[in-house]
């Protein structure tokens, strides 16, 4: 047995994409205000990150993570791996979350940009690389692919850590099958 520790950090994102109305749709782009709570009371949601019913993920951007990973045998030697390209091996194993967004609805797609840690594990294995998987949710409207997990010999792994600060905050409006920056006044 092997003591593993292994922390994924870097830029990462909290996503949310929710159904709206085509009215809520055309307040928010008419107003260019995201202030619709009005609209939003008959649905009981008050945040944008309550408006997630097709999708709530947050983890580190594939693109902007590094994964620290220590393995230490119990005599004390360790090796030390830092992984700075996610894309890479041996990340080539890779578990996606599906999802499809119907063009005739609309949607509210909120993005919170972070930095810091995303992911925090230690555990204790006979530890095999090969084993170990990234769970990756891919929003095809943003091109963006998020890291939301680490999957070892076919089992998630819990996430023991977590420590970000907010950067930016964008939201967008789907529909039509366009993507609609919203941009407040």
């Amino acid at each position: 047995m092997k003591k593993v520790n292994l922390q994924i950090t870097g830029y990462g994102e909290e996503i949310t994409i929710g159904k709206i109305t085509t009215e809520q749709a055309d307040y928010i782009l008419q107003n260019h205000s995201l202030d619709f709570e009005v609209d939003l009371s008959e649905t009981e949601k008050e945040q944008w990150f309550d408006i997630d019913d097709v999708l709530h993920t947050w983890g580190v951007r594939r693109d902007y993570g590094t994964m620290n990973l220590e393995v230490e045998e119990y005599n004390g030697i360790s090796e030390y791996n830092d992984y700075d390209d996610l894309n890479a091996e041996p990340f080539d194993e890779l578990s996606f979350s599906d999802f499809i967004l119907n063009k005739n609805e609309c949607y509210l797609i909120s993005v919170a940009t972070e930095k810091g840690e995303f992911f925090s594990i230690e555990f204790n294995v006979d530890f095999d690389i090969d084993m170990l998987e990234l769970k990756v949710d891919y929003i095809e409207e943003l091109d963006t692919e998020i890291v939301c997990g680490v999957i070892y010999n076919g089992e998630e792994l819990d996430n023991n850590g977590g420590a970000t600060d907010g950067k930016s905050f964008e939201q967008y409006i789907y529909m039509n099958g366009e993507l609609i920056v919203i941009e407040e006044k």
